[in-house]
C-alpha cells in the first residue's frame, strides 16, 4: 500500500539474488493511491502486478497466494531488501528441515548501537526463546510476515490467510494455524533489510509493547489486542 519509495529497491534485490532463475514475481497494489503500481509496470515489466482494493496485510497475502502458482511460496514486505545470499539460504534451509512447512527470520534494521543490542535482545528473547516453547508444544510459533517461507500444500490445507486480522499479530495467526499441520521453523541467521519508518513513528519503545502484546493475544485468543492499526503512508 503506497510504495512508491521502496518498491524498485524491494524488486531490484530480488533480481539480484545469487542463483534467482525462473520464478514468479508477484507485486500486490493493495489500494494504494500513489504510483506504485505506475513504477512496477514501467520497471518491472515481468512481474505479475494485482490488485487487491480491501485494505490489509491479510487481504494482500491472500491475494498474492490466490494468484500464484508455485509449491513454494516466499512473501516479503515492499520495504525490504533481501541480502544476496537470501535465496541461496533459503535452500539451505528447507533442505536441513524438510519436515518444515514455514521458515522465518528477523529483520535487520540501522541503528545506533544501543538500538541495535535491545532489537537484538528482542529477538533472542521474545521471538526465539518464548516462541520457542508455545512452538516446543505445537502451540504457535513465529512468522515474521514481510520475511517468510511457506509450502503451498500448508496453507491449502488451512484455508489460506485469515482476512479478519488487518495488521497487528496478522503474521502470529498464521504461524498458530500452520504450527497445526507442522514444524514452523524461526532462524535468526535467515535476514532481511527492513526500513525503519514504523518504528521512526510508533516509537521503539511503545512498539516493543505492541508487538509482544499482540501476539500473546492471538495465540492465547485468536485475535489481536490492539484493535486498529494507522496508516503510516
Amino acid at each position: 500500500h503506497n510504495e512508491e519509495k521502496y518498491i524498485s529497491f524491494c524488486l531490484k534485490s530480488i533480481f539480484e539474488l545469487d542463483g534467482f532463475g525462473e520464478s514468479e514475481i508477484i507485486v500486490v497494489d493493495n489500494a494504494s493511491e500513489d504510483n506504485t503500481d505506475g513504477i512496477v509496470r514501467e520497471n518491472f515489466p515481468q512481474v505479475k502486478l494485482i490488485q487487491e482494493v480491501r485494505k490489509g496485510t491479510g487481504w494482500a497475502r491472500q491475494a498474492g497466494f490466490s494468484a500464484s502458482k508455485g509449491e513454494i511460496l516466499a512473501f516479503i514486505d515492499a520495504d525490504n531488501v533481501l541480502p544476496k545470499n537470501w535465496l541461496k539460504q533459503a535452500e539451505e534451509i528447507l533442505l536441513k528441515y524438510p519436515n518444515g512447512v514455514a521458515y522465518s527470520g528477523p529483520y535487520d534494521f540501522k541503528f545506533g548501537e544501543i538500538s541495535t543490542f535491545l532489537i537484538n535482545f528482542y529477538y533472542i528473547f521474545m521471538m526465539t526463546f518464548i516462541s520457542g516453547i508455545f512452538n516446543f508444544f505445537g502451540v504457535a510459533a513465529t512468522l515474521l510476515g514481510g520475511n517468510m517461507i511457506i509450502k503451498r500444500y500448508a496453507l491449502e490445507k488451512i484455508g489460506g490467510f485469515d482476512t479478519h486480522i488487518t495488521f497487528w499479530g496478522d503474521d502470529t495467526l498464521i504461524a498458530k494455524r500452520l504450527r497445526k499441520v507442522g514444524p514452523v521453523y524461526f532462524l535468526r541467521s535467515f535476514r532481511a533489510q527492513s526500513s525503519i519508518r514504523r518504528l521512526a513513528k510508533g516509537g521503539m519503545f511503545k512498539l516493543a509493547f505492541l508487538y509482544p502484546i499482540n501476539a500473546l493475544w492471538v495465540i492465547l485468543f485468536n485475535k489481536p489486542f490492539t484493535k486498529s492499526s494507522k496508516a503510516i503512508r
